[in-house]
């Protein structure tokens, strides 16, 4: 019995003797390259395994099944066409169609399908609106209209509605900026302590700054922000809270939000303890005050316990030329020697030697 040559996809039933759109088989042979549930539409085969068209069991030799009803029949010496026969479907002569088409008898309210014949099998289908496939997919009619069972057909949920595009970015520059803030002040006009809004406009520049206000006098409270074409800027005293004087940068607008919900009171209290401070300046001590500060006494203490006490530490001195004071850490070789009756210490400081006069020694530590 000859090997058949052309094989059927178990999913649509095309073949690979289609015409003009034969299938093709992947080098494996297992499976079949991409392709339609028709020759002429878009509709993508969800796969299938490769089977005999012709399936040598049961086929006597110079018999073939008839590619629209199935059946077999005496193979003409060309082409796929058999001798000319009944439609068991029909009762009329079989067209022997490559693209034959029926309609699904599975009995469904609302749901139709006209698909695709290949020898007497429907191919594949599902219910349109839902992922579900049809129990009539590659079965003949007569075996679809005994079907009992019907899957539960679940319509898919309704596509969304695609978003609109916001009307914010239609909007000229100017209009964007204005937006955002009125919204701002809405949002600190209905705070337990409300702010009062005031706006000014360059309308060339796209730039709204809104200014709010809470209280009355030198207890007043001033919070300016500003937005050039929508976009709001902070940094370089963009954004401000300004109570008697005192100007406090703000991040953004969720921090003018935040700030905007403190009481009047917490502002003022947080301003008193701003102000003690300032009044209250941090004194410097002088040169004498430091050395009395210094471990040892640079006139009493003996060359040893200097020597212990400076390794290792950072050293302040007072430079007898230019008056300033210079400092560096002493790493290693620490010596005192005495010099014109001048006790000096020299070290090996971070980058290079140092002698230094032991009286103009300010610090150590």
């Amino acid at each position: 019995m000859p090997e058949p040559t052309a094989y059927q996809c178990t999913s649509c039933a095309r073949t690979t003797d289609d015409k003009p759109a034969p299938l093709e088989l992947m080098p494996s042979g297992k499976t079949f390259k991409r392709h339609s549930v028709f020759a002429d539409s878009t509709e993508r085969c969800t796969g299938g395994t490769p089977k005999h068209a012709q399936t040598p069991e049961g086929t006597p030799e110079g018999k073939a099944h008839c590619i629209e009803c199935g059946l077999i029949h005496t193979k003409l010496k060309s082409g796929t066409r058999v001798a000319k026969h009944m439609n068991p479907e029909t009762l009329l002569a079989c067209e022997q169609r490559e693209n034959a088409s029926v309609g699904c008898p599975i009995n469904v309210p609302g749901y139709k399908h006209t698909v695709t014949l290949r020898e007497g099998k429907m191919s594949f289908h599902k219910f349109k609106d839902s992922d579900t496939r049809c129990p009539g997919s590659n079965r003949t009619l007569t075996e679809a209209r005994k079907v009992k069972t019907i899957p539960e057909i679940k319509a898919k949920a309704p596509d969304k509605v695609p978003n609109k595009t916001p009307i914010y970015k239609s909007l000229p520059g100017i209009e964007k900026s204005m937006l955002k803030a009125k919204a701002l002040a809405k949002d600190l006009a209905a705070v337990e302590h409300p702010w009062k809004a005031t706006y000014e406009q360059d309308v060339e520049a796209g730039k709204v700054e809104l200014l709010l206000t809470r209280g009355k006098g030198a207890d007043q409270e001033v919070m300016s922000i500003s937005w050039w074409n929508g976009a709001c800027f902070g940094g370089e005293g963009k954004i401000t809270h300004a109570y008697k004087g005192r100007i406090v940068a703000v991040r953004n607008a969720s921090a003018i939000k935040q700030r905007g919900r403190v009481a009047p009171e917490q502002i003022k209290a947080e301003f008193g303890k701003v102000a003690t401070r300032v009044s209250k300046p941090r004194t410097i001590k002088t040169v004498e005050q430091k050395r009395e500060m210094l471990p040892f006494d640079p006139s009493k203490a003996d060359d040893t316990e200097v020597l212990l006490a400076v390794l290792g530490k950072t050293v302040k001195w007072e430079n007898t030329i230019s008056g300033k004071e210079e400092a560096d850490v002493v790493k290693s070789n620490p010596v005192l020697k005495v010099v014109k009756g001048e006790r000096q210490l020299t070290f090996r400081g971070t980058k290079t030697t140092k002698t230094i006069r032991l009286a103009k020694l300010i610090s150590v530590g």
